[in-house]
């Protein structure tokens, strides 16, 4: 069920409810006649003043079972309430109506309904209908909140398992920031990491590669920062200088570092780094971890 639909089917229910919350329309706003059995009552016109009408289910005591033809037309009427002793509305009885659409108007479900009863644009529904599309209201009401709670459900969990991933020991650092977040660098063979970094897009500096990164506006398919971690094994410092080796001596690479390393020669690490290309290749370290 669409929106629109939705919506006018709480409008409709909406009426009804507050309708019931009410006193009937006095009798002596309506005029009637006796129906053919003698034993009910037709409404054959409308001479109160309220644009709210709720018809009574009975007049001087008598079911009011049918509507007259154009009982009501042209009263302005902004809402209106069937009683379900009702059976038959007669042609045009509420025609020239038109803020009736705002509304809507419930029809008892045994109803027969004349010509040109409402004007186009007036929306009703019979009882059941009404029912039957409020339950798919509220069905579609459940379903979405479930999927909300479902969705943050997922959120609240994949902010867990993030946090839980972030956690560290910071005694088992030689070096490491204040905000750093082990999750964020993805593991790999130094061998593969020099490969990959061969790819990088330009970016005027740092700032701008992590930016571009974060909101991946790096080009077309292009990767402007690399976040890695790797297990190596420290060769020297030269300043701000640093050298690691895979454990194997295969291949070393050259990185920078804003800091002592506190390393001694051959000993293994854990080294967190970035690469980017600012504009020059950077390799830079951001933590090593003691293994």
């Amino acid at each position: 069920m669409n929106k629109k639909m939705g919506f006018g089917v709480v409008l409709l229910l909406a009426v009804a409810f507050t309708a019931f919350a009410q006193e009937y329309t006095s009798e002596k706003d309506f005029r009637t006649k006796k129906a053919s059995d003698g034993n009910s009552v037709i409404i054959t016109g409308y001479r109160g003043k309220s644009k709210v009408v709720r018809i009574p289910p009975q007049i001087g005591g008598k079911p009011v079972t049918s509507i007259g033809e154009r009982a009501f037309e042209d009263k302005e009427l902004t809402s209106v309430t069937i009683p379900d002793s009702v059976t038959s509305i007669g042609d045009y009885a509420f025609s020239g109506n038109s803020y009736l659409r705002g509304t809507g108007v419930i029809i008892p479900d045994n109803v027969t309904l004349g010509k040109g009863v409402f004007d186009l644009h007036v929306r009703h529904i019979t009882k059941k209908q009404a029912e039957q599309q409020q339950q798919q209201a509220q069905e579609e009401a459940n379903r979405k909140a479930q999927e909300e709670a479902d969705r943050q459900a997922r959120v609240e969990a994949d902010r867990q398992a993030r946090e839980e991933a972030n956690r560290y020991d910071p005694s088992k650092f030689t070096m490491v920031p204040s905000d750093f977040k082990p999750a964020d660098y993805t593991s790999i063979d130094l061998f593969k990491a020099a490969a990959n970094s061969k790819n990088l897009q330009r970016a005027s500096n740092k700032k701008e590669a992590v930016l571009a990164q974060a909101f991946s506006f790096g080009g077309l398919g292009g990767t402007i920062l690399l976040m890695y971690k790797s297990d190596l094994t420290f060769v020297s410092q030269n300043g701000t200088d640093i050298i690691f080796s895979s454990d194997d001596k295969a291949i070393a690479q050259n990185m920078t570092i804003d800091q002592r390393s506190g390393l001694q020669a051959g000993q293994r690490v854990r080294v967190y780094y970035e690469i980017y290309r600012a504009p020059s290749m950077t390799w830079e370290v951001i933590a090593i971890e003691r293994r």
